[in-house]
């Protein structure tokens, strides 16, 4: 049998952020997504910068004021449940 000691891995789900490089807005798109999502963006240290909620369906997010640089952007959705981790670039 196979020993799993850890994972890290967030199941696939058919899900996606865009643009990737972001200027200002970041889209979420996916035929998976609840009615209420949340995303979170990470710095490369891994402190969390910022969290928005996207209620009602709502699937873009406001970037405008990050500083230029490269985050980590967490999606989950309204049971807490990661559903997407990526890096993104915002100019």
């Amino acid at each position: 049998s196979d020993l799993i000691l850890s994972t890290n891995e967030i199941p696939q789900r058919p899900i996606a952020i865009y643009p990737n490089p972001v200027t200002d807005k970041l889209m979420v798109s996916g035929t998976d997504l609840s009615d209420n999502i949340s995303i979170k963006i990470f710095n490369l240290q891994g402190q969390l910068i910022g969290c928005m909620e996207g209620n009602n369906g709502k699937r873009e997010f406001d970037l405008s004021k990050l500083s230029a640089g490269a985050y980590f952007v967490l999606v989950s959705n309204s049971l807490g449940e990661k559903l997407l981790s990526e890096k993104i670039i915002k100019k």
